[in-house]
């Protein structure tokens, strides 16, 4: 019997320690997609807008898919959804932070009297990235709490 204890607890030991393993290999893809992503901006200090404009709308764009690969892959394991389904919630939550900020930044009146330009698209993108970097610590906090 103690040996069977014995086993059991050992069995669970190692369960835990490669759960805890697992979320830390999507927590380093989370930190590596992070850097790359603020490593890209800063290198359009020294641009004109317009290419600096293009330039971090892309870096938005990519760090964004690899958000979303993350949270995809997160939610396949952790929540037991289907990649589809993975993908559609999180397309789902991604369009609407960004179509909520953009509302916010193109509807003011100031912007309905001077046309504000390409800026609203740049700052709704910036707002979403922040919002999903915001939603992956959140699932990731909450999946650590249940451990």
């Amino acid at each position: 019997m103690k040996k069977f204890i014995f086993i059991l607890s050992l069995f669970i030991s190692f369960s835990c320690f490669a759960q805890d393993d697992n979320l830390s290999k999507f927590e380093d893809r989370f930190s590596k997609c992070t850097n790359a992503f603020n490593e890209e901006n800063k290198s359009c200090s020294d641009i004109s807008f317009t290419k600096c404009y293009y330039k971090r709308m892309e870096a938005h764009k990519t760090v964004q898919k690899c958000y979303k690969q993350i949270v995809t892959e997160m939610f396949e394991k952790f929540y037991g959804l289907s990649g589809k389904e993975a993908q559609e919630r999180f397309d789902s939550y991604s369009k609407f932070i960004y179509e909520q900020y953009f509302f916010l930044f193109s509807e003011t009146n100031h912007c309905k009297k001077n046309n504000c330009g390409l800026s609203l698209y740049l700052y709704s993108e910036y707002a979403t990235t922040k919002q999903i970097q915001d939603y992956i610590n959140a699932i990731i906090n909450s999946i650590s709490a249940r451990d």
